[in-house]
């Protein structure tokens, strides 16, 4: 049964996003998944890391407040230069 989970980076239920929390997952698990939402689909790539999560219920109640960081993985770019060799 999937069911909405409601999440925010401040302790104020009122500018809220959510995560449909299909296989019942315990909140750890769920915030990951708010994180990844976070991350790709909202401010999260601009954002300071690591965050506050506040998990919340349908009706305002708090889950639980969870710390969340990332670790970023550099992509190297490569493009030959052959200006300096004779």
């Amino acid at each position: 049964m999937s069911k909405k989970v409601y999440y925010t980076t401040d302790a104020k239920f009122d500018d809220f996003l959510w995560v449909e929390n299909e296989y019942s997952l315990k909140p750890p698990q769920v915030v990951n998944s708010c994180a990844i939402d976070y991350f790709h689909d909202h401010d999260g790539q601009t954002s300071p890391w690591p965050i506050d999560f506040w998990l919340w219920k349908e009706n305002g109640e708090l889950i639980g407040k969870f710390n969340v960081d990332v670790e970023y993985t550099p992509i190297f770019f490569v493009e030959e230069d052959n200006d300096d060799l004779s």
